[in-house]
């Protein structure tokens, strides 16, 4: 394992275990129940989501969406146009990813054509775009649903069919929020104080 220090795990189209650590990232071998460490990926892993062709899709201490094919084993990286680390990832049922920013805002990313997408709304929505995001996911039921958790902010719902935006939950005080995650039940927001 690249480091002890686990920031994410996903499963790739071959049922590969890839592990992103603060130091790179590792995967699994089912067969010698050994890590070894992906050469050439040494950067610290945020998050990772798998696309429908199985490639897993990586946010890390960069401004840059790097893509693991497991069919070649290969990472390589698409630059966004930003100054910030991509710090969460959420994927719908399309294979739209969005991709939220250490600079503040999120964009979106098509996999098919390996471009981005700045996501535009209405006026509500400038509040989460100055906010550090920590964590964005989808609604399970709906990619019309996207849930965003700012580090200061708390929990916010866009509507991205509509344009609208509802915040559920304001931070308290001294408290950080540091992720997101939606098990198809319910949203769980990991904080820090």
């Amino acid at each position: 394992l690249s480091s002890s220090d686990v920031r994410a795990v996903e499963e790739d189209g071959l049922g590969n275990i890839l592990i992103g650590t603060s130091e790179g990232l590792s995967v699994y071998d089912y067969s010698s129940g050994s890590f070894s460490r992906i050469s050439g990926f040494d950067r610290m892993v945020n998050a990772m989501v798998t696309d429908s062709r199985g490639r897993v899709w990586i946010a890390a201490d960069a401004p840059v969406i790097f893509c693991h094919d497991p069919s070649t084993g290969k990472c390589s990286g698409v630059p966004m146009n930003s100054d910030g680390a991509i710090i969460g990832l959420a994927i719908d049922s399309s294979d739209r990813i969005c991709l939220s920013s250490s600079a503040g805002g999120f964009c979106s990313f098509n996999t098919s054509t390996s471009s981005f997408d700045e996501f535009l709304l209405a006026d509500p929505f400038l509040k989460i775009n100055e906010e550090q995001i920590v964590g964005i996911c989808y609604d399970s039921r709906s990619d019309d649903i996207l849930y965003i958790a700012g580090k200061k902010f708390g929990l916010w719902e866009v509507n991205l069919r509509k344009g609208t935006v509802h915040q559920f939950y304001r931070m308290p005080k001294d408290v950080d929020a540091t992720g997101l995650v939606e098990d198809g039940q319910y949203l769980w927001m990991p904080m820090t104080s």
